[in-house]
């Protein structure tokens, strides 16, 4: 049964931002929405389609924006980089999905911040408990890509931003545990991989085989008993033996844990992302599917020779 109804959402306007996101959700939902603000700082949501949805809608609305998920020195930090104004799309469709502990695939152009979207809810937590001093000395989220070279490259970037994060939450006179970031391949040398043991890392970068091998380390498997993030990132490239290894790994990761972990995938554009999607999580587990179309402005110029040039061309022809 359809029905229609105004949602008027008050104390948490922010401009575009919220009117993208709230569009996306409505889309998400399969509901037709049309959003405004109103003149007395609100947001007024007209929201059309089968009542279930649209009653998710105005759940979703009541608990506000995506950005209201981010810890104020986590927002700081993205402030003083300067590098994102607001969320790309790519976030507003995954961060919030994240921060709810919903599995989910993000699919993508090169570009379009997945790696940052599934990390932010992330670290935005771990910020947090490392500011409660509550961070415990175990794994929270597994980071697997089947390139070696990114997995390096993502310890490099996810080291320097809590480095940073730590440094403003210093100036503003709050204390913060360390956050601990392991990398561990084919290349870790043995003095590293003791080290790991020794002081476990609360992010453990690594590839599917790697991943595979930790698990028969009892030292290592104790501190994954309450893995909370799997992310697999260049899901695409996984349609293969790797794949099929990778997802027994999974498995093995799930039943280690006292808790189910989220999975997050992370792919290039590729279809059917809906077999994706359970390549992702397995049988009767629900995915969510982000698939994010980027559209690039494109700047067309025309080159005029001049009035002059066309009245001679015209006068000898």
């Amino acid at each position: 049964m359809n029905t229609r109804v105004h949602i008027i959402v008050s104390g948490i306007v922010q401009g575009v931002f919220f009117r993208a996101n709230s569009r996306n959700q409505a889309q998400m939902l399969g509901v037709k929405g049309w959003v405004r603000n109103t003149h007395d700082g609100t947001v007024e949501i007209t929201a059309e389609g089968d009542k279930e949805k649209v009653e998710r809608l105005i759940t979703w609305c009541h608990k506000g924006p995506p950005g209201a998920v981010v810890n104020d020195v986590v927002a700081k930090w993205d402030d003083y980089k300067g590098e994102f104004k607001d969320f790309s799309v790519t976030q507003l469709y995954g961060v919030k999905a994240i921060n709810d502990r919903k599995n989910i695939l993000v699919s993508a152009p090169t570009g379009g911040t997945k790696t940052l979207t599934a990390f932010l809810s992330i670290l935005n937590y771990l910020v947090e408990l490392a500011l409660k001093e509550e961070l415990e000395d175990k794994i929270y989220a597994v980071y697997c890509s089947p390139l070696k070279a990114l997995s390096n490259d993502i310890y490099v970037n996810l080291v320097r931003p809590l480095e940073e994060i730590r440094e403003m939450a210093a100036k503003k006179g709050m204390k913060m545990q360390n956050i601990r970031i392991g990398l561990r391949t084919g290349d870790t040398s043995v003095s590293e991989r003791a080290k790991m043991a020794r002081k476990v890392p609360h992010i453990f970068v690594t590839t599917p085989e790697t991943l595979a091998i930790v698990l028969t380390t009892s030292k290592f498997v104790e501190k994954l008993s309450m893995l909370e993030f799997i992310i697999v990132d260049e899901i695409h490239a996984l349609m293969n033996k790797r794949g099929v290894y990778l997802s027994l790994t999974l498995e093995r990761l799930n039943e280690q844990s006292t808790i189910e972990p989220v999975r997050i995938g992370l792919s290039a554009t590729i279809s059917p992302l809906e077999e994706i999607a359970r390549f992702l999580v397995g049988n009767d587990r629900d995915c969510l599917i982000a698939d994010v179309k980027l559209v690039k402005e494109i700047e067309i110029d025309m080159d005029f020779p001049g009035k002059e040039i066309l009245d001679a061309w015209t006068s000898t022809s």
